[in-house]
């Protein structure tokens, strides 16, 4: 049985565009309303669809776009994308609930939502590579707009993420490792060295919470209306780039994992968690590694934790929103990331072992290119007090990142230009 989304769709929208709006629900729908979820994914209109190798539906660009905190972009820089979100943020391009579904997917690149969560189970949609052995933490999920458990809000100041405990009601929520419901967005854009990302995003300072930034291998185009085949099933029936182990890359802008256990602790939400992972057997002649880390203006840097990280200025969780900026100099290798415009982290990447491959729609030979997700999690083990989990579903103090801005450019910041 299929439900189309509550708020209708603008009228600019063609009917392939309104058939994606479409959220398969389970049928009959479960008692316990937070099972129904969209069994489904999201497949944006936006940044998709290719007509000889042009996408017919690219995302917004924005030609006065900046990285902000004074950072400059190099002369012959353009603006690659820009999204800006909330109902009431200035210049928006991006106000309603549908126009999130219309841009991002909810959903790794690869995976199944309509599977269970069981140990051992590769296939359901989590991204998580050790799954033979544990479950993972939350599981990307999304719902029909207006859905009480809707984990994609737009509000007025940009995209509200949030993650909830399963369960029938408030006073039997399960909060275990799987069964919590995060939501993400992962973005139909394909990101590759040369560039510069932009995140201006509210931090969620509740304990529990994981929130990651991060770049992974892989991209894909979205394959039009949603059809009632199997997307995940191989071959594909849209272009898809997956990540190949050995060949694989990771760059994590802020992994945000929780340090309330580091000497001395950090609160959630105040770690800069940068790095780039040596986990997918790529045979480097030279590993990935950090080259500088901020230790001053309110930075603190721990060199020696596992991983290493900074701490960042307290007001960095005490309100507003907060830039990061990645940029990627192909020349040198170098990846530099700003905070607020303050230098964090410098890190030595070679790209040269990510795979090429011809694209069908253009012929063109290309490098695997990489794809930007931000997430959002709870996890049960994250707890300084090594209590029971507790649902948070708040703003204030609890689990909901909210994400003002995410843009692109292709072209360095003058300070990652060395």
């Amino acid at each position: 049985m299929k439900y189309l989304c509550v708020l209708a769709c603008s009228t600019f929208l063609t009917q392939a565009a309104i058939a994606q709006s479409i959220c398969r629900l389970p049928s009959p729908l479960n008692a316990d309303t937070s099972q129904n979820f969209c069994t489904n994914p999201n497949f944006p209109i936006y940044g998709s669809g290719t007509t000889s190798g042009v996408i017919t539906n690219p995302l917004p660009t924005i030609a006065t776009a900046t990285p902000g905190n004074n950072l400059t972009l190099q002369p012959g820089s353009t603006n690659a994308f820009s999204l800006i979100m909330g109902s009431s943020t200035a210049n928006a391009n991006l106000t309603t609930a549908q126009s999130i579904r219309d841009t991002f997917y909810f959903n790794y690149i690869t995976g199944n939502l309509n599977n269970a969560v069981v140990a051992g189970d590769c296939s359901i949609d989590t991204g998580h590579q050790d799954c033979a052995n544990v479950p993972f933490y939350a599981v990307a999920r999304h719902y029909a707009i207006g859905d009480s458990h809707d984990l994609h809000l737009m509000v007025p100041t940009g995209v509200q993420l949030r993650a909830i405990c399963s369960g029938p009601n408030a006073k039997n929520l399960n909060c275990t490792h799987g069964n919590i419901y995060g939501a993400m967005l992962r973005v139909p854009f394909e990101i590759r060295p040369g560039m510069t990302i932009k995140v201006r995003y509210h931090t969620a300072p509740g304990d529990h919470s994981w929130m990651p930034i991060w770049l992974y291998s892989g991209s894909e185009v979205s394959p039009g209306p949603e059809t009632q085949a199997n997307p995940y099933t191989y071959p594909y029936n849209y272009p898809i780039q997956l990540p190949q182990y050995g060949a694989e890359y990771e760059v994590d802008l802020n992994d945000n994992y929780s340090r309330f256990y580091n000497n001395p602790p950090v609160a959630t939400g105040l770690q800069l968690d940068y790095g780039t992972p040596d986990i997918y057997g790529v045979p480097w002649t030279t590993p990935p590694h950090t080259t500088y880390m901020a230790n001053t203006n309110g930075f603190t840097s721990y060199p020696n934790a596992g991983p290493p990280f900074v701490s960042l200025p307290t007001n960095w969780s005490m309100g507003g929103y907060h830039n990061l900026v990645l940029s990627w100099n192909a020349k040198s290798s170098l990846l530099y990331l700003f905070a607020d415009g303050q230098l964090a982290f410098t890190s030595y990447l070679d790209y040269s072992f990510a795979p090429t491959y011809t694209d069908p729609a253009d012929g063109v030979t290309k490098q695997q290119a990489m794809h930007l997700i931000i997430g959002n999690q709870a996890v049960p083990t994250f707890d300084p007090d090594n209590g029971p989990i507790m649902s948070q579903d708040s703003l204030t103090a609890g689990w909901t990142l909210t994400v003002q801005e995410i843009s692109a450019w292709y072209g360095i910041v003058t300070a990652a230009a060395k």
